[in-house]
């Protein structure tokens, strides 16, 4: 009689950790040997190692393959977790660029530092790898979180990029406003003042961004004096500033308008997706450094069938997405394409409950661990 599947799974992971060497306990005593470096076809993977000395120190794993099709995508899309980096790590960090447009990881960092110098080291690091490979990186538009030390330094290292903050991180900010406010009961009750204000702060990023001050006091007439907390901290983070001070996101990050005419990205949904399935893949949260490498190195493999069917033009790879959404978006287009004469009927109103009633944006039942930035900035 043959055991249970979690009994076999058990079983497996005590043959697996039999074999692996004794976890680091700090990070001078991580030494790589040879298989954790290159791919399960043998292929170098460790990119760089900033060494066991360095107290700020970056793994960086990728293949000189990955860093050609990363030179080759013209957006770069970015996004990091906490929960499967390993022990002596703080994150892990993921640069995914498009592969005949599907976003595919292609360089990983385990870092100990989230600063703006942790970033600025990433990116000349896969800058100077691909030097070395005759190919360059230069992305026109680079998609991330609300991570300012990040934002800095692709400001710095790739001056020509176009910096977009992902839609569903500033709407995620605008709810954690509500909630903070202890206004998420009024939220979720139809009709509610606070949720009809709330729905158009989520859907201000559609507005042409010359337009997003004059439909932000708009907004702020319409908002009940409950919100007050929430419409100065949209007002000095991302629309006008405060006091000579500019916003610390402004319009030109987290604006949508001319993306969703464009058919362009507007979320890192895709990223995320991405390290929601490396989670459940590692199975437990903050492994070894053997189990986590492991697993990435079964992931390269996986990835590396992934772009040799996208490039054989197999379609079943691309997630299959609802009727229902198609059309959701297909809508939300044909509301924000007539902008303009919504404008002239002073009909902003039904303009950004139109793109509501299309967005259907559901709050978290709780916040996520990587995105505290309300908090932080009030």
């Amino acid at each position: 009689m043959l055991p249970e599947r979690n009994s076999l799974k058990r079983i497996v992971n005590r043959v697996q950790n039999r074999n692996r060497p004794p976890n680091p306990k700090s990070m001078r005593g991580i030494e790589l040997p040879l298989q954790y470096t290159v791919t399960k076809r043998g292929e170098p993977f460790l990119m760089h190692d900033s060494g066991s000395e360095d107290e700020e120190r970056i793994l960086l794993f990728s293949t000189e393959e990955n860093v050609r099709y990363l030179s080759a995508s013209s957006t770069s899309l970015c996004d990091d977790t906490f929960k499967t980096a390993p022990t002596q790590f703080t994150q892990l960090f993921t640069v995914h660029g498009l592969v005949s447009g599907y976003p595919v990881p292609l360089v990983y960092a385990l870092t100990t530092r989230k600063r703006e110098e942790t970033y600025r080291s990433i990116y000349k690091t896969i800058i100077g790898f691909a030097q070395e490979k005759n190919c360059s990186i230069n992305p026109s538009l680079c998609m991330m979180d609300f991570e300012m030390a990040n934002m800095n330094a692709i400001r710095s290292v790739l001056p020509n990029a176009q910096i977009k903050g992902c839609l569903f991180h500033f709407s995620r900010s605008i709810w954690r406003g509500i909630s903070s406010s202890g206004q998420t009961r009024c939220y979720r009750e139809w009709g509610n003042s606070t949720r009809t204000c709330a729905f158009m702060l989520f859907d201000l990023p559609f507005v042409p961004v010359e337009n997003v001050a004059e439909t932000f006091d708009f907004i702020s007439e319409q908002a009940d004096v409950n919100l007050d907390d929430l419409i100065d901290y949209v007002e000095r983070t991302y629309v006008t500033g405060r006091r000579g001070r500019p916003p610390i996101f402004p319009p030109e990050v987290w604006n949508v308008y001319r993306a969703t005419l464009n058919d362009q990205h507007r979320t890192n949904n895709a990223v995320e997706g991405w390290h929601n399935k490396f989670q459940k893949l590692m199975v437990v949260h903050h492994p070894s450094i053997w189990k986590f490498i492991e697993v990435l190195k079964d992931e390269q493999e996986d990835n590396e069938q992934v772009i040799t069917q996208i490039l054989g033009g197999h379609r079943q790879i691309r997630p299959s997405v609802p009727r229902r959404y198609l059309l959701s978006q297909m809508r939300i287009v044909e509301v924000v394409r007539n902008y303009a004469t919504y404008k002239a009927n002073s009909q902003m109103d039904v303009y950004l409950k139109a793109i509501a009633c299309h967005l259907k944006y559901n709050p978290p039942e709780q916040d996520d661990e990587e995105h505290q930035d309300y908090n932080r900035s009030t």
